[in-house]
């Protein structure tokens, strides 16, 4: 029986040898990218803006090699690492890989939450203030997006955003909020996502989790 070579592995394998053909003496591109990795950024100089969840030191010297080396091969289809890298993710939270969606930043993320979601007369739910992305692409979709006042200690509205909850396409709960630094404790979290409607999907944004 002839052996059977799907489509992704036959590109991985051409791929590579394509890659190690077109270098010098079938060099790897660590040792064809030999130049010195630059240091890391210098601390910035004034505030640190954290709003926009920034590396003031900028990328470390690991970082740099890592991109560098990577740099051949930036014409290739990603499936393989990005494979590796939801593994990797998946075994450190202790999930099933499926239970892992990558993407190009958290914006990304939250746009398709906010797609999945979308629908005539669906509206999605937001504390205010809160990050604004979720807010702007469900407008951008037609929806309906109520704007909940958080608590006087700048907590989200939990109580009153679950009045809204049902029959909404998403809601909306970034912890630790942004742009109010604010953190809603976890059995507070706990109990609103048990008392909500089983058919709502409520995305908890911890982008900032560990500041």
């Amino acid at each position: 029986m002839a052996a059977t070579v799907s489509r992704r592995g036959f590109a991985r394998l051409l791929g590579a040898g394509v890659t190690l053909a077109a270098l010098p003496g079938g060099r790897s591109a660590a040792m064809r990218l030999s130049d010195p990795v630059p240091p890391a950024l210098p601390p910035r100089r004034g505030p640190i803006l954290l709003n926009a969840n920034e590396n003031p030191y900028g990328p470390s010297p690991a970082s740099l090699a890592a991109m560098r080396d990577a740099v051949p091969f930036s014409c290739r289809y990603p499936d393989e690492q990005a494979e590796a890298l939801a593994a990797a993710v998946a075994a450190h939270l202790r999930l099933p890989v499926d239970h892992v969606l990558l993407g190009e930043g958290s914006s990304e993320i939250l746009k398709l939450a906010v797609t999945a979601g979308a629908g005539p007369n669906r509206r999605v739910v937001v504390a205010d203030p809160t990050f604004e992305a979720v807010g702007v692409y469900a407008a951008n979709a037609g929806m309906e997006v109520a704007k909940v006042p958080l608590t006087a200690d700048f907590r989200h509205p939990l109580d009153a955003m679950r009045s809204l909850a049902r029959g909404a396409g998403l809601v909306y709960v970034c912890n630790p909020n942004n742009p109010t630094a604010s953190v809603t404790p976890a059995a507070e979290l706990r109990a609103f996502l048990a008392a909500v409607p089983p058919e709502t999907v409520v995305l908890v944004d911890e982008a900032y989790h560990h500041f």
